[in-house]
């Protein structure tokens, strides 16, 4: 009995982990947040991005980037089965920037048509890792 409750408890968090949407962030030095801020939000607008939530203002800034619909392949599934079967593909890419405590914070999600959040897409990290890049201004 105890070990089918070892071997199921395993499954159980393997599944978890599974399931769980992973954000990436990441976070450079930027004393002066509120013109890091502006320049993530010109950033982010040159790559495509359009402001859903929050402003400079605010310290905070959600963008959102609505990416293509899926694979033919799961394009043609999804159709075939009235969207009963196929991926649910990822829509959007988000990236969550704040701005405090001298430090710049980007956070990259992909919101998933049916709305839920799933890890990021490549393309979101290096966007994310770019505007960081170029608005963080290190102390010195």
């Amino acid at each position: 009995m105890r070990r089918l409750t070892a071997v199921g408890l395993a499954v159980a968090v393997v599944i978890l982990a599974a399931c769980g949407a992973r954000a990436v962030q990441l976070v450079a030095p930027a004393p002066d947040h509120r013109t890091a801020l502006d320049c993530a939000l010109n950033e982010a607008n040159a790559r495509g991005y359009i402001p859903e939530a929050g402003g400079v203002d605010a310290g905070h800034i959600t963008v959102n980037r609505k990416v293509g619909g899926g694979t033919r392949e799961e394009v043609v599934t999804r159709l075939m089965t009235l969207g009963l079967a196929g991926a649910n593909s990822v829509e959007l890419d988000r990236l969550v920037i704040v701005g405090a405590d001298g430090d710049l914070r980007i956070t990259a999600w992909a919101i998933r048509e049916d709305g839920k959040a799933d890890s990021p897409r490549k393309e979101a990290v290096t966007d994310a890792r770019e505007i960081l890049a170029k608005c963080a201004r290190p102390e010195g």
